[in-house]
């Protein structure tokens, strides 16, 4: 921080090619105002700008616009209309992000036939509504992960969805364990016993997915 302003007064800018918003290849003049006592040091020589300093101080007299992953940090407050559109690309800009982002979960979508009904998952089979489960989904999600379901898979499913109606998460493996170890003994109440149940990853994983119930993170 200096005692007197680094930048004060009017600027004008000429963007680069890495303005993130500008919709044309060619420079464009953008117009503004700076008013900062602070300054930035140690500016790594690979640092990216978005503007040329036409007029003015920016960041550092020839630069302004740091760009840096989905940052831009700029000291200049740019104004729009009169030639300088910025605004109205940067709309642009954030819906075309948002448009790409909307099209790249899409294409992670997949769908099931159940009873004659599409029913919509993501890419791994995890239900995009909860709503949509019933047991003839965990009958055909269970048919595509080459498993049959036996009457064990069945108490282990009705407890993962009794357990999240009660506490609104997913059981914890440890949960399960103590609660399977009281019905079927120690013998195939364990980690090791559920892991063969469900063997593409487990109870938390498996099991969830075919309980209709979400991606969980963590344990396994």
């Amino acid at each position: 921080m200096h005692e007197r302003p680094v930048g004060r007064g009017y600027v004008r800018l000429q963007t680069t090619a890495d303005a993130p918003w500008a919709d044309t290849s060619e420079s464009q003049t953008l117009q503004g105002h700076e008013f900062h006592y602070s300054s930035l040091e140690n500016i790594p020589p690979d640092a990216k700008f978005a503007y040329k300093v036409l007029r003015g101080h920016g960041i550092d007299g020839q630069h302004d616009g740091l760009v840096y992953r989905n940052v831009l940090a700029s000291y200049a407050h740019l104004r729009s209309g009169a030639g300088s559109e910025w605004a109205g690309q940067f709309v642009n800009f954030v819906r075309q992000v948002k448009q790409s982002k909307q099209a790249g979960v899409a294409s992670h979508e997949r769908k099931v036939v159940v009873n004659g009904q599409l029913i919509p998952t993501d890419s791994e089979g995890y239900l995009k509504n909860l709503d949509d489960w019933s047991e003839d989904f965990a009958r055909v999600q269970a048919e595509a992960e080459n498993l049959t379901l036996t009457d064990a898979h069945w108490q282990v499913i009705a407890y993962l969805r009794t357990y999240y109606e009660e506490h609104r998460v997913q059981a914890q493996v440890r949960a399960m364990i103590w609660h399977f170890a009281q019905i079927w003994g120690a013998e195939l109440g364990n980690n090791h016993h559920l892991h063969t149940l469900f063997p593409i990853g487990g109870p938390q994983k498996q099991g969830n997915r075919l309980a209709g119930l979400l991606k969980t993170k963590g344990e396994h």
